[in-house]
């Protein structure tokens, strides 16, 4: 009797935990909504980016006494919306610009949603659709220097993302604290890239730093945090409106060593590798009934190869987190992710 009594105890004081910590919950749900509803882009970006961090800290699994048995879960809500944008920004942008403007709007996307850190972001029960959050919807328009004639192939824009530089690890504005160069003119343009946020002490003099030093957009996303995944599914074009999306890794991948997204890399369908040790990324053919062609580049002697794969599949199981760009209207004909346009959705 006296085990049962103590049982039942647990059980009260662990639901006394739930009420109180969602209670607590709510309250800072319903401050937090005030001002993610009035927030400017790059407010909403700092508010949802913390509070996926918040949501990690606090999530608590509660079990019965033996347990063995998950009665629930409890932890702080995600403050995220998606963020509708027109780009490019300029109307006088050229290909050049559209790229740059994607690229951040996926690095932003993964920065987010804790740079592949975080082994399970949304949680057990969250109503996130299979576990993928739009972070952004794109509406690319034309300009004087960027009409339909130049679009941007899924090839081409992958290549740009690991060939730009886009972060380089430091602290401070310090040149010297960085362990850059302060010179007048770059001392190897081979070798160096100038960085405009370290000072140096010298006015005429700017900051070099080794190129090796630097991550491209796509490194940042696949090496700098955890281990993640880019997967494009269309071609850039004006006119079509994009989304960029985060999805969390799933408890099972089924297809991905199918189609090379698994952690062997450059042995299976799927996989871009452009040098020997350049940028790995996967492109996604256009659509058919919800059908969509995966193509492997082996390099320009081995040619590529394609396979058939569901789009379903595409958005609803990974091994490691993801960064999906793709249109609008594919992702609506299937509700593969989630389109939140206010966080009480």
């Amino acid at each position: 009797m006296l085990l049962s009594r103590n049982k039942k105890s647990m059980t009260k004081e662990a639901l006394l935990s739930i009420l109180l910590l969602s209670a607590a919950f709510i309250l800072v749900f319903g401050v937090a909504k005030l001002i993610v509803d009035e927030a400017e882009d790059k407010t909403t970006e700092s508010i949802c980016k913390g509070s996926v961090v918040l949501r990690e800290k606090t999530h608590q699994q509660i079990n019965d006494p033996t347990g063995n048995i998950e009665l629930a879960s409890v932890s702080s809500p995600l403050l995220c919306k998606t963020i509708d944008r027109k780009i490019p920004e300029s109307k006088e942008a050229d290909e050049e610009q559209v790229k740059k403007e994607f690229s951040k709007m996926m690095t932003s996307c993964w920065s987010m949603f804790g740079e592949g850190l975080i082994k399970d972001v949304f949680k057990q029960g969250d109503p996130f659709t299979n576990n993928c959050f739009v972070c952004y919807t794109a509406n690319l328009r034309e300009t004087k220097n960027f009409r339909e004639k130049n679009s941007i192939s899924s090839q081409e824009f992958l290549q740009y993302l690991f060939s730009e530089n886009y972060k380089i690890e430091g602290k401070g504005f310090s040149c010297e604290e960085n362990k850059g160069e302060c010179r007048e003119n770059n001392p190897d343009t081979s070798k160096y890239v100038q960085h405009k946020s370290w000072k140096c002490k010298e006015r005429k003099e700017s900051c070099f730093v080794e190129k090796s030093r630097y991550y491209s957009y796509g490194e940042y996303m696949q090496d700098f945090g955890g281990e993640g995944k880019i997967i494009i599914t269309e071609d850039i074009r004006p006119g079509e409106t994009y989304t960029i999306s985060f999805g969390s890794e799933t408890d099972k991948c089924d297809i991905c060593e199918t189609i090379g997204i698994g952690s062997g890399i450059g042995a299976s369908l799927g996989v871009i590798v452009w040098a020997a040790s350049g940028p790995v990324g996967w492109i996604v053919g256009g659509t058919a009934a919800g059908i969509v062609g995966i193509a492997t580049y082996l390099g320009v002697s081995e040619g590529s190869k394609i396979a058939a794969v569901s789009m379903k599949d595409l958005f609803s199981e990974r091994e490691f987190p993801t960064i999906y760009l793709s249109t609008l209207k594919q992702l609506n004909e299937g509700d593969f992710c989630s389109v939140v346009t206010d966080i009480q959705d």
